[in-house]
């Protein structure tokens, strides 16, 4: 198997997991923030639904010239959310899927004017940003899902059916599926 099927597979697997917590994201909890410097829930499910295809779509080409600015849009609704991953997943496989092994490991390059901010294989870059278990949105649970339940605005460990947050007086939404 080749490092970019590999590394396709590892992505479908976090796909199926990422697709489970943005199918718990509530509607009516999009424009949560827990902080107010912070993106929204809306925003930060969003991005994490496009980072796939977005990764891929970086890695693909030869390198930045400079660091990307991004302007994150907030989900207008959470129905939105799985069709942007399955668009996001297929486009990563569409832009990785043809490249070999050797591809693979070339190195690519961020900079910032002539300054080299980073150079490392194709590959790593993937892995690193795409697929990390540290960073991975299946990993962190959305990361903001997860501090919305510390501060006892969802639910993240109801299966499937709704249930109440259990002890906490800031009951503002639930995740339940």
């Amino acid at each position: 198997m080749s490092i970019i099927e590999t590394l396709l597979q590892e992505l479908e697997q976090e796909a199926q997991t990422t697709k489970r917590v943005l199918e718990r994201v509530p509607d009516t909890q999009l424009g949560w923030k827990p902080h107010p410097k912070s993106m929204s829930l809306g925003q930060l499910a969003l991005h994490i639904a496009t980072v796939p295809g977005g990764v891929a779509q970086i890695a693909a080409g030869p390198g930045l010239e400079e660091p990307p600015h991004f302007e994150q849009p907030a989900a207008r609704t959470a129905a939105e959310l799985v069709p942007a991953l399955d668009e996001s997943v297929a486009r990563a496989r569409g832009l990785l899927g043809g490249m070999d092994d050797r591809q693979a490991m070339e190195m690519w390059t961020l900079k910032s004017g002539d300054q080299v901010l980073l150079t490392i294989p194709r590959a790593a870059l993937l892995r690193a940003i795409m697929l990390n278990p540290l960073v991975s949105p299946s990993r962190s649970a959305v990361g903001v899902p997860a501090a919305a339940e510390r501060a006892g605005a969802v639910n993240l460990r109801a299966q499937r059916r709704r249930e109440p947050v259990r002890g906490t007086s800031r009951r503002v939404g639930l995740i339940g599926g």
